[in-house]
């Protein structure tokens, strides 16, 4: 329990001070858009490989704790999250640290999370239904499910103008702050990284890995930068580069999809559940966004 929550304490200074850092950092008058655009890319690859490199800590602690010791971190992050995102709701505009520690907490209890449900997958080829299953949840999701309307009510808030409280789902959105912007930018979602930390601690699990870094360590922090994160900052580019809404999941799942092939040859392994499960749990999903977007345009 020690361990678990001096991490807790490291997610918190670490991102929190990154955040603080990164929004005071100047940018010259003479940078131009591409500049600061590339900047910018630069800081969230910093920012993801961060929470990636934290969060394998954060995992291999987990893998060897108890149900209780599990409990016990989750209960405390969500008792100093609570406050923290009340404290962020009732200023106008939050500063860079408030909403680092804010992520700090909420990437904590989305990879302790993901870790304790990776304890259901027992084989490599389970993690190819599971991946369409997220893949197709995020996509129905986005076009006609809940996804859609809380990307309307985020995107009308933060392009215009920011006026009033936030909505209450930008709570669960995980922001930084950036060199040029005066407010934390809102860079993914907190079940987007739920699912690159249940990815990665369910290699862990079966004694694989899927860093794509050399397999080396720093005195504290491991240099781990996993597919399945890469995936997602892959996916932000292009949403940000093309000013467009890009399934976070679908971009994770390709990238990790693409390392189990690469590295593990997954499709050799697959069972004959695994294939039947490719295609019924993403019909399921399809088939309860689509009652969701039924019941949402009768009211």
């Amino acid at each position: 329990m020690k361990n678990l929550m001096g991490l807790l304490l490291a997610f918190i200074v670490i991102w929190g001070g990154l955040s603080a850092g990164m929004s005071r950092l100047p940018v010259p008058a003479s940078v131009g858009e591409p500049q600061h655009r590339l900047l910018l890319f630069l800081c969230l690859g910093c920012y993801i490989f961060l929470a990636s490199s934290l969060s394998r800590l954060l995992i291999s602690e987990v893998v060897k704790s108890g149900s209780r010791q599990l409990a016990g971190s989750l209960l405390m992050t969500f008792l100093l999250f609570v406050p923290t995102a009340v404290l962020s709701r009732g200023m106008a505009l939050p500063p860079p640290i408030v909403a680092g520690v804010q992520t700090a907490l909420l990437l904590f209890g989305a990879t302790v999370f993901g870790a304790a449900l990776s304890t259901a997958v027992k084989r490599v080829g389970e993690l190819v239904p599971l991946c369409c299953t997220a893949a197709i949840a995020d996509l129905t999701s986005v076009a006609f499910g809940p996804t859609s309307i809380m990307a309307a009510d985020i995107s009308s808030y933060y392009t215009g103008g920011m006026v009033g409280p936030p909505p209450l789902v930008d709570s669960i959105i995980l922001k930084a702050g950036m060199p040029g912007y005066t407010v934390p930018v809102p860079l993914f979602g907190v079940t987007d990284w739920l699912l690159v930390s249940l990815l990665s601690a369910s290699l862990l699990r079966l004694q694989k890995s899927d860093n794509l870094l050399p397999q080396k360590s720093t005195a504290w922090v491991p240099a781990f930068f996993s597919a399945s994160a890469m995936g997602l900052y892959a996916g932000l580019v292009i949403a940000w580069t093309a000013n467009v809404f890009v399934p976070a999941m679908v971009a994770i799942v390709l990238a990790f999809l693409a390392l189990l092939v690469w590295r593990y040859d997954v499709f050799r392994k697959l069972e004959k559940s695994d294939i039947a499960y490719c295609f019924i749990l993403p019909v399921c999903v399809a088939v309860a966004m689509l009652l969701f977007s039924h019941y949402k345009m009768s009211i």
